[in-house]
């Protein structure tokens, strides 16, 4: 699977909300790509996954669909701002945690 930037920050995202951010600072040597990319069973191995943070990954990486939950998102009046984006404040990006 090939994807974009901006999708697999929104992926990001998603997966530190579900799973915790905890999960996803085991994982912080693999960009927002690498990280949409991999099998669930590399980032189990990876970062040491619970049972449950497995469950948790398998089922967002199943059900993730970036046009359809930007669209959503758009219907409801909410814009999408990643850090693969041009307008993303130049600030947040230094800091160690961008949101």
């Amino acid at each position: 699977m090939t994807t974009s930037e901006r999708d697999a920050c929104l992926f990001l995202s998603l997966l530190q909300a579900r799973a915790g951010a905890s999960l996803v600072s085991r994982l912080g040597d693999l960009s927002a790509a690498e990280l949409l990319e991999a099998s669930v069973e590399d980032l189990a191995a990876r970062a040491g996954m619970t049972e449950k943070a497995v469950r948790a990954v398998s089922k967002l990486k199943a059900s993730f669909e970036p046009e359809c939950l930007r669209r959503r998102l758009e219907e409801r009046g909410i814009a999408v701002l990643t850090l693969a984006d041009e307008g993303y404040p130049g600030r947040l990006r230094e800091i160690p945690d961008p949101p």
